[in-house]
């Protein structure tokens, strides 16, 4: 039967909740979700990440992953990210898979995975490793900084596609800097088809919108990718 899982986001130094709802296939089985956070920057989409991998963490009778989280980040923000699972998720295990000294083998990359709950890496490290990762069927992928995929034709977006997993979450401030491609292309990320393929959405959306700045169109992008796209802004009040 079906179920809904309800995973409780929070951060201490903002004081503010969010909740996820994640359709479960069976009560034995891993939650389906593909979300874009897109909050603006300094209202905590790490630590409301870190808060998820817990609840992943705690679901399980034996208090560890199913399987392992990957985390793809940009190279100059790598450090952050470490330093923030040793402060706001200690009780994780995690794995840094970056610079020359990493494991090139799927025997040892295997070691990693079984004594580590997530594996932090960065997105050059994913278009030079996809043949070794892409090997791995992880519990969740999530990719911050997300415009990084905005170039559809990049080896970058190439090699994250490949990646096997059942829930994604794409994080980022600006989902949209430039046109409107830039959201197929994280879209596409988190579920591959959803926006049609890149000509049919520059057809059906970008050119329309940003040429013709047609509402109609508008408010259907906007339809379809609600229920995805979760966006809080400073300026909210509430917060």
């Amino acid at each position: 039967h079906f179920l809904s899982f309800f995973f409780f986001f929070f951060s201490s130094r903002r004081r503010h909740t969010r909740y996820i709802s994640v359709t479960g296939v069976q009560t034995c089985a891993l939650p389906i979700l593909y979300a874009c956070l897109a909050d603006d920057m300094g209202l905590g989409k790490t630590i409301q990440i870190l808060g998820f991998f817990q609840s992943l963490k705690n679901m399980n009778k034996k208090n560890q992953m199913l399987t392992p989280a990957l985390v793809i980040v940009p190279t100059s923000i790598l450090s952050n990210w470490k330093n923030e699972f040793i402060k706001f998720a200690p009780l994780l295990t995690f794995h840094c898979h970056h610079g020359s000294n990493r494991v090139k083998s799927k025997r040892m990359l295997s070691k990693i995975l079984k004594s580590n709950d997530v594996l932090i890496t960065t997105y050059g490290t994913i278009a030079n490793d996809i043949n070794l990762l892409n090997k791995v069927n992880w519990q969740i992928v999530v990719i911050d900084e997300a415009q990084t995929i905005k170039n559809h034709n990049s080896g970058i977006f190439k090699s994250l596609i490949q990646l096997k997993s059942r829930m994604k979450i794409a994080l980022t401030g600006t989902p949209v800097e430039n046109t409107l491609n830039e959201l197929w292309s994280i879209f596409y990320f988190l579920l591959p088809g959803y926006l049609g393929t890149q000509p049919s959405f520059q057809d059906k959306f970008t050119k329309p919108i940003m040429n013709n700045a047609d509402d109609n169109r508008m408010k259907l992008l906007k339809r379809l990718t609600k229920p995805f796209l979760l966006r809080r802004s400073k300026s909210d009040k509430t917060i």
